[in-house]
């Protein structure tokens, strides 16, 4: 594919991860507005041909998750009215990954909900990183390439935390935040060489979790319960990280261009009992 049949467009979730992809690929973004009406509502125009070409629509669901998703929507469906070719879908982090299920009675799917909005609105393929759960590409009767950031996170770790072999190994203990992490980090600790620890939390409500137990060679929580930096490992270092889907429960979504998504690590010295965030 010739790269004047490519055009690259971007809401306003994440500009600085757009402009970083547009020079990775060395392709200008796409000239396009995104407006509101005086009652909010959301305005896409597009201000270039796109006829037969075959377009990318960069947008994270990040908070505002509604209007980055509304956004997405909208400049998909202008894409398709303007004859494009073909609409991939990029989205670094899928919103409403975690409701992929019936968690309850009466309760809705909503990743299905959204994956259903990206094909009614006109997307042909979708791209996304490390989502909630696999199975939610099974929810689309389009392609859908999952993408993983563990061969870039692992060698990083690697220069920035001195891992990667057995004696560096032992001095480090990975930690899965929560039951649904365990797999991920257990694939991360097996390639570092270190020991696993998995938080064994319960949420009362959304955005609220109860620690309730630690399952690992990991001592007792202080008094702040579910702060990392309260953690003791005696002669360990304690090497926390969550993904996107932790991240925006925290809303503290931070883009690592170099990276190509969004993650969060904790380095822990519990000799001072200190944490800093990277």
């Amino acid at each position: 594919m010739r790269s004047d049949e490519i055009k690259i467009f971007a809401g306003n979730s994440n500009k600085a991860l757009a402009e970083a992809v547009s020079r990775c690929v060395e392709q200008p973004l796409g000239r396009s507005r995104v407006t509101r009406f005086s009652d909010g509502e959301i305005q896409v125009e597009i201000d270039e041909s796109v006829r037969g070409q075959h377009t990318f629509v960069l947008q994270s669901t990040s908070p505002p998750a509604n209007e980055h998703l509304m956004e997405m929507l909208i400049m998909i469906d202008a894409l398709k009215r303007a004859s494009a070719d073909e609409i991939t879908a990029v989205i670094p982090y899928y919103g409403y990954a975690r409701q992929d299920r019936k968690a309850a009675p009466r309760a809705p799917i909503t990743a299905k909900l959204v994956a259903d909005l990206l094909s009614t609105a006109g997307a042909t393929r979708v791209i996304s990183m490390d989502l909630h759960a696999g199975q939610i590409q099974g929810f689309f009767d389009i392609p859908f390439d999952h993408l993983y950031a563990m061969p870039v996170a692992l060698a990083d770790m690697k220069v920035r935390f001195g891992l990667g072999t057995v004696e560096a190994g032992d001095e480090v203990v990975l930690v899965a935040p929560d039951a649904g992490g365990v797999e991920r980090a257990r694939a991360y600790a097996k390639r570092l060489h270190c020991s696993l620890a998995i938080i064994d939390k319960r949420r009362t409500g959304p955005n609220v979790a109860e620690v309730m137990n630690i399952i690992g060679e990991v001592a007792t929580f202080g008094e702040a319960a579910g702060d990392s930096s309260t953690l003791g490992l005696p002669k360990r270092r304690l090497l926390a990280f969550d993904l996107a889907k932790s991240l925006m429960e925290a809303q503290q979504l931070r883009v690592v261009a170099e990276w190509a998504r969004e993650l969060k690590v904790h380095d822990v010295d519990v000799r001072r009992g200190e944490g800093r965030e990277l």
